[in-house]
């Protein structure tokens, strides 16, 4: 595999092993062995200085011996070298290279040293030092010219080390250094280890479980900003990712909710619109039949006024008349008007729809309670439409009032003027209010509504800007609030005449 892919599949921290503790081991092994070579280098020369220090020590005593011929004193010499544990052997020669007496480990033995390397020390008289072999084992020698009174050298004294002494030596050495640059690597990967957890590794985990948290769903979850500068950076930079997510999601969720609702709101006027003309259709065609009946009974009643044929022919009138009024409310809710805009006052619009029921004989003996500010708000409305939304209203009200008066009320709230008519009745149930608005849905029983009286109320409303309400009354009952807005750029409307079709 190509090192840069192997990059892909190893972890931080064994990447740390191979570009820091390998490259740090090579340097360490490399001064290593350069230093160990040498220390060894300078022991072998401690262990030869070692072996040079005893011959110079015996070699005045040996020299005096020698000159004086006491061969006793030269052994007696010799062995005093011997007792050190540092000397293999030691040899004494005459000047003219006869061994004179010896002392070794392996008892009396004849050296092995090369009568040129005595003659050299005896001629000359310089000390000599040489690796060699005595009785066949191998051996580091020291040469010393002995001497007597009148500085002629008189003999040679050979001191011995076996060389497995230095080598011995050397392997210690060798495997202390090699047991401490195994420690020292040992604890410096330790140390890069720790300290890789400690100021990465477990922010770097913790950062990777909170991701792998979000991912699974928890989309609230934020890593926290702790650790080295670059980390708490990376930390805070995917907290700001997620922030930029969510928001973008709340966004998207908020503009699928409005074209979900547009959606509906489309739907919407596509019935309201081919409910329309189906109920205009309707209209037009009972319209003229309920005309021609109407006319028959009103005939026939002048020409029989009599009650047993009167009485018949009042019903049959009144019931067209009721049908009348369902056509005229389809012909409201189907046909197109133009809507004439001007500012009247609040309780203009109120008292006329007040009259209006009045006039038609439809509130009963339910009364009409009006109130509100003086001066009235004025609203900028096609009075003869608003005043038909109005009468809607309080034609429910009173069919649902009991004991309490009807209250048909106008307010002021901010940049809203707006009417509201309360009753005492049973109330709309929360289940219902949903569908309030919708064509030919009434919670009335069968023969008592049409359901299209506030349809039309909401329509009209809609045609000038403005919103329906629908809540409890502190009466006890339905109340109904209209909602318009005093400023015709803010609703859209214009203070001159505005057309409003089917939608």
């Amino acid at each position: 595999m190509p090192l840069p892919l192997l990059r892909h599949h190893l972890s931080l921290r064994t990447v740390l092993l191979l570009y820091v503790i390998v490259p740090l081991a090579v340097m360490s092994a490399a001064f290593g062995i350069i230093g160990l070579r040498f220390l060894e280098n300078q022991a072998e020369r401690r262990m030869q200085e070692d072996v040079e220090l005893v011959a110079r020590a015996i070699e005045p005593a040996l020299s005096r011996a020698l000159e004086q011929g006491r061969a006793g004193s030269v052994r007696q010499a010799l062995g005093a070298a011997f007792s050190i544990d540092r000397v293999y052997g030691a040899y004494v020669y005459d000047a003219g290279g006869t061994q004179v007496a010896v002392a070794s480990q392996q008892g009396p033995a004849e050296g092995s040293a090369a009568s040129g390397e005595i003659s050299t020390v005896a001629r000359e008289g310089s000390q000599l030092g040489e690796y060699g072999e005595v009785s066949g084992r191998p051996v580091y020698s020291y040469f010393v010219p002995l001497t007597d009174s009148g500085a002629r050298i008189v003999g040679v004294l050979q001191v011995t080390r076996r060389a497995s002494d230095f080598d011995g030596y050397v392997r210690t050495l060798r495997m202390q250094a090699a047991a401490f640059a195994l420690l020292t690597i040992g604890l410096m990967s330790g140390l890069v280890l720790y300290g890789h957890y400690r100021a990465i590794g477990k922010h770097l985990g913790r950062i990777i479980g909170n991701m792998r948290d979000v991912g699974a769903g928890a989309r609230e979850l934020r890593t926290p900003v702790a650790g080295p500068r670059e980390i708490a950076h990376v930390a805070d930079a995917l907290n700001t990712m997620l922030d930029s997510i969510e928001g973008q999601q709340g966004e998207i969720m908020r503009q699928q909710t409005t074209q979900v609702e547009l959606q509906h709101k489309l739907q919407r006027s596509r019935k309201l619109a081919a409910i329309g003309q189906l109920a205009a259709g309707i209209a037009h065609e009972l319209g003229a039949p309920l005309s021609v009946i109407n006319g028959k009974a009103q005939r026939m009643l002048r020409a029989h006024p009599d009650e047993s044929v009167g009485k018949p022919l009042g019903q049959i009138r009144r019931e067209v008349h009721r049908m009348e009024r369902t056509v005229e409310q389809l012909l409201d809710f189907g046909r197109g008007y133009t809507i004439n805009l001007r500012r009247v006052g609040a309780d203009h619009v109120a008292r006329a729809a007040a009259s209006t029921l009045e006039r038609d004989d439809v509130r009963g003996a339910v009364r009409i309670e009006l109130s509100g500010p003086r001066p009235s708000p004025r609203l900028l409305v096609d009075s003869f439409r608003m005043e038909q939304a109005l009468v809607n209203l309080l034609k429910n009200a009173v069919q649902a009032a009991s004991r309490c008066p009807v209250r048909l009320s106008w307010f002021e709230r901010g940049a809203s003027v707006g009417f509201e008519v309360e009753d005492d009745g049973p109330g709309i149930p929360e289940s219902a209010r949903a569908h309030l608005f919708e064509p030919f849905f009434t919670t009335k029983k069968p023969g008592q509504g049409t359901g299209l009286g506030l349809a039309v109320v909401y329509r009209i409303v809609r045609e000038h800007g403005g919103s329906v309400e629908v809540d409890t009354s502190s009466m006890g009952g339905a109340l109904f609030r209209v909602l318009l807005d005093t400023s015709p750029e803010e609703s859209g409307l214009q203070e001159t005449s505005s057309n409003s079709g089917n939608e």
